[in-house]
């Protein structure tokens, strides 16, 4: 049996998605992101329980509100490819102005 067959349909359509958004240059949904972001969710992170739960991108969001370097540095690659598009992802709503203004927000200091 391969590690594939281990995962759950969620993490088939999670990491299936990554795949294509990775090789293709993509950007995953925000489903996608959501489940990610509810994978790597930190009660301590109001960015990261917004992202989870309601699929809204901070301004000042970052790959940290979900994971540390060292957590990402252990994690297989399948999951670092889920955590660098949800980087992705959050830097796009970020670019395209596609998020909640916080108190934290860099334009707003």
């Amino acid at each position: 049996m391969s590690e594939y067959d281990e995962w759950s349909d969620e993490q088939r359509y999670v990491y299936g998605e990554c795949h294509e958004a990775l090789t293709y240059g993509e950007i995953i949904s925000r489903d996608v992101a959501m489940v990610i972001a509810s994978w790597w969710h930190s009660p301590a992170s109001p960015n990261s329980t917004r992202l989870s739960t309601m699929g809204q991108v901070a301004c000042d969001a970052e790959l940290s509100d979900f994971a540390t370097k060292k957590d990402f540095e252990k994690q297989n690659l399948w999951d670092k490819w889920a955590l660098n598009c949800l980087a992705a992802f959050i830097k796009d709503a970020q670019e395209h102005g596609l998020v909640v203004h916080t108190d934290n927000c860099p334009e707003l200091s």
